[in-house]
């Protein structure tokens, strides 16, 4: 294997090299006031006062890595192309949506030693789309597939940084946090150092001439061939993949397989305890990965002697000398240190007893976001709509713990916060009172008066990063035929109270409200709204995770039109038996927009409406379902939906009820 050997000398030498290393800045730039102003608009655009021409980035550098010759050292000879030098600062730039907190942000990377301003850039700062709270840096040089792949095939399997076919920048990167936040310096620093770890490894990582290790990839329908190359190169969307790596050299060697993803975060995939011997696939014990959006490094590490694994799961910035004993391990802990520090490589031998060895880059484009097949609801439709969110924040704890389930959790990192924290959808039917799903605020851990205290509610806004008032749950009447699990008198009502300024507040119409109003027949047109999941989601299939990969809550409030099924045909699905005061709902058959459109996790509680005479009129609330719009059989399985005209008496009830309680859950027939 041609991988050059780091000539490190000794554990003090390396010290010494390590207290020399860079030290990330951390220093807040002081800022007026005006800086911590959000863009306040409903729809998540940017102000009118920041509007500027559509931003064109400049043509990106190529950068894909040629061997590195012997001799040279990571972090002090330049390979001569503008923003792509390993012994530079990483080369910043910044995008114009950045509005007024673009001096901000300069300044701030100007402070540090690690950045530098500066075209064509590696990285760019970016406001998140999905959250305009957010920053993101955007990684410039690792580009989409070409347009030659199929459409349904997002994989794209490459030895050595191959960039032949790119065309323009792939609008990925990582996320550093709110701009506003305290720790938002310290963010800054973890992803650079995360930054400059992914590029050292990839620097130090060399496609050999004569490959001695094969990477196989395997999903559920395809397993790994009994020998020969991979099979990267057919990996279809989101796939769930188990990954082998076979030996294909000339003599036994302990086996490590690293992945880079996205944003950047290095992960240990396989660690074999004892040597693999040659011609044998070794797969060791793993949970399957998904292929996430955007570029996924594959790198393979072999070793005559064993490698501390503990080398591998660590925050760069707290890795710890001690554990870096044999010469393999000292150069590992260099490259991952997330610091510039200089590993020279021999001039005169190669160290044939260890080798690190880039196999794959696998690129993977973000899916579509299609309620599913929905759109987003024009700005100002509806003011009623409002979120339930958990004021429960998770620890960092739970967030690593949650992290090593891989495709078993809930992607809890991946998640921006408000996707973290979104629970449901309600509506105001009149000031301070909420109408929702029972199941949404009386499900344990939920049950009796603790959602008081672990829900509160974001009225005035379509958008859940972008403006709107917080309540508190002041107290709350449930439908006492509700039990939880059951999908039976799914409704509840909450009366809220602001816990700042209040929000102007503009009720739904409800079918009482409307003298002679009648209810869409089958075949009728209604209108789901929600933040919940857009994809398809299979029977017994999990919603957080599905074949189309994890999914998360919407920031901007979408709707979708449904047709109202027959009741009777409804019921003859298994799993629709008790479906009493329920509307059930699928895909019109004339629709507007390609692909199945359904309610599904998040949109719970949330209003459904009838377009009547030019009101709109809600006439039902998301309960329940099998799945989200899966089909079986040549039928697509309903959404569940409470009728809520037959539910008008109950509502008026609890109304009354619920505007003189204070601090309590009763229960109400």
């Amino acid at each position: 294997m041609h991988c050059f050997q780091a000539n490190l000398r000794t554990t003090s030498s390396f010290s010494r090299k390590w207290a020399l290393g860079l030290l990330l800045g951390t220093s807040v730039v002081a800022s007026p006031a005006v800086y911590a102003q959000q863009l306040d608009t409903d729809d998540g655009t940017i102000l009118e006062d920041e509007i500027e021409p559509p931003y064109v980035p400049p043509p990106a550098p190529s950068c894909e890595a040629g061997r590195i010759a012997p001799g040279e050292v990571i972090g002090a000879a330049g390979t001569g192309k503008e923003g792509c030098s390993e012994s530079q600062p990483v080369a910043i730039g910044f995008r114009t949506n950045l509005g007024r907190d673009l001096e901000r942000l300069q300044a701030l990377v100007a402070r540090n030693a690690a950045l530098r301003i500066g075209w064509p850039a590696e990285f760019e700062m970016s406001r998140s789309v999905e959250d305009t709270r957010q920053i993101v840096l955007l990684d410039m040089l690792n580009p989409p597939t070409n347009n030659a792949a199929a459409a349904e095939d997002i994989s794209y399997f490459a030895h050595n940084y191959d960039v032949a076919s790119v065309q323009e920048p792939m609008q990925y990167g990582v996320t550093i946090g709110d701009l506003e936040a305290p720790d938002f310096p310290g963010n800054l620093d973890r992803a650079i150092r995360r930054i400059i770890r992914a590029r050292a490894v990839a620097a130090f990582a060399q496609a050999p001439q004569v490959p001695e290790y094969t990477l196989c990839a395997e999903t559920d329908e395809r397993e790994c061939p009994i020998s020969g190359s991979s099979i990267l190169t057919d990996l279809r969307k989101n796939d769930r993949v188990s990954f082998g790596v076979r030996n294909e050299g000339k003599k036994a060697q302990y086996l490590y397989l690293l992945l880079i993803d996205p944003d950047l975060e290095l992960q240990l995939l396989l660690a074999s305890d004892a040597p693999v011997e040659p011609g044998v696939l070794f797969e060791g014990q793993q949970k399957p990965v998904v292929i996430r959006p955007g570029r996924n490094r594959f790198i393979t590490i072999h070793s005559d002697q064993p490698i501390n694994s503990a080398l591998f799961n660590f925050d760069p910035a707290k890795l710890n000398p001690a554990n870096c004993r044999t010469r393999a391990e000292e150069t590992l802990c260099a490259l991952l240190s997330g610091q510039e520090i200089r590993i020279p490589r021999t001039a005169d031998a190669r160290d044939t007893s260890w080798g690190m060895t880039l196999e794959a880059v696998v690129i993977s484009e973000r899916s579509i976001v299609r309620v599913g097949g929905g759109s987003y609801a024009r700005a100002g439709y509806a003011p009623w709509q409002v979120q339930i969110y958990s004021n429960q924040t998770y620890s960092k704890e739970k967030l690593e713990a949650d992290a090593k389930l891989l495709g078993d959790g809930k992607w809890l990192k991946q998640q921006l916060p408000y996707q973290r924290y979104h629970r449901c959808g309600g509506s105001l039917i009149a000031p301070n009172i909420v109408l929702t799903a029972a199941h949404c605020v009386a499900k344990p851990p939920l049950d009796g008066e603790n959602v008081l205290k672990m829900r509160e509610i974001l009225v005035g806004t379509q958008n859940l990063t972008v403006g709107g008032a917080r309540y508190r749950i002041a107290a709350a009447v449930v439908h006492s035929g509700y039990k939880s699990g059951g999908q039976k008198d799914d409704i509840a009502l909450l009366r809220i109270e602001p816990k700042g300024a209040a929000a102007p507040q503009r009720p739904v119409d409800l079918p009482a409200d409307v003298p002679g109003f009648q209810r869409a027949a089958t075949g009728g047109t209604i209108k789901v709204l929600g933040w919940g999941f857009t994809e398809v989601v299979k029977r017994g299939e999990r919603h957080e995770q599905t074949q189309a990969g994890p999914q998360f809550a919407q920031a901007r409030l979408r709707i979708a039109d449904m047709a109202v099924f027959d009741t009777n045909m409804c019921r003859k699905i298994p799993g629709y038996t008790d479906i009493d005061k329920k509307i059930c709902a699928v895909t019109p058959e004339r629709r507007t927009q390609s692909g199945n459109t359904f309610s599904c996790r998040g949109d719970s509680g949330g209003p459904v409406v009838q377009e009547v005479n030019g009101r709109v009129v809600q006439v039902g609330l998301v309960s329940g379902g099998v799945g989200c719009g899966a089909e079986e059989n040549g039928q697509q399985n309903p959404s569940l939906f409470v009728d809520l005209v037959q539910f008008t008496a109950w509502i008026k009830a609890a109304e009354a009820r619920v505007r003189a309680l204070s601090g309590t859950v009763i229960y109400l027939p």
